[in-house]
């Protein structure tokens, strides 16, 4: 159920689009307040830059202003939200430097990830399923679904590796990258050839298992990440 837009209570913000925060009845309140915001801001219903004010949230959640807080600084930590000089919130926005630094850790995180996967002969079907939602989400022109499934197939990538504390890294940087290609609008720019750039990289994992080299997976995925993000290609 789609909730209400409200004003703000010091009237200089209006919320006047309906989105999807609505009151929170019960659970975890933090966690419950953490996560409809999340996905606020990553379909971007919360778009980069946008004030968010915990007395507008919490008067939408029908809570108090304690655990809209503390998830306010949850999503600092991850990346989603950044806090301003008068100690209020906005959603994060990139400048040209924050993505070339974002592609960068990606790529650093995604090649360790695939050494160590083609190094354990790591099957690839969590790829192959990811690979399979992407196609579907381009055929249906649905920007959302295509972030969400190009984000599983590089998961299932650094999941492959079987290492916990880099699949732990990666995952603190995920929410970022999402973020990013929504707020650049890359992959619905990109749409053309989206699928084939994820069965290039595919058929390459596939390729490097089977020679026991990472050399060329490597060289495209830096090629892959950095196009996807809108950045020249990164010099490692």
């Amino acid at each position: 159920m789609v909730g209400y837009a409200i004003r703000s209570v010091d009237s200089r913000q209006y919320w006047e689009k309906p989105m999807t925060i609505q009151a929170v009845r019960a659970g975890s309140l933090v966690e419950t307040v953490r996560e409809q915001l999340r996905h606020a801001i990553l379909s971007g219903e919360l778009p980069p830059g946008e004030a968010v004010r915990d007395s507008v949230l919490a008067a939408r959640m029908e809570v108090s202003r304690a655990p809209v807080r503390e998830a306010l600084r949850a999503l600092e930590q991850s990346g989603l939200v950044v806090k301003k000089p008068n100690r209020s919130y906005a959603v994060a926005s990139f400048t040209a430097r924050d993505l070339v630094d974002l592609a960068g850790v990606r790529i650093a995180l995604e090649g360790l990830a695939s050494r160590l996967a083609v190094g354990a002969n790591a099957g690839s079907g969590g790829m192959a399923e990811a690979l399979s939602r992407l196609r579907d989400a381009v055929d249906a022109d649905d920007p959302v679904a295509m972030v969400s499934a190009d984000r599983e197939f590089h998961e299932a990538l650094v999941t492959a590796s079987g290492n916990q504390r880099l699949m732990t890294s990666y995952a603190q940087i995920c929410d970022q990258i999402e973020l990013a290609l929504h707020a650049t609008n890359a992959l619905k720019r990109g749409r053309e050839g989206l699928v084939e750039r994820h069965e290039e990289l595919f058929a390459e994992y596939q390729a490097a298992l089977a020679r026991r080299d990472v050399s060329i997976l490597l060289s495209l995925l830096e090629g892959h990440v950095a196009g996807g993000l809108g950045v020249p290609p990164l010099e490692l």
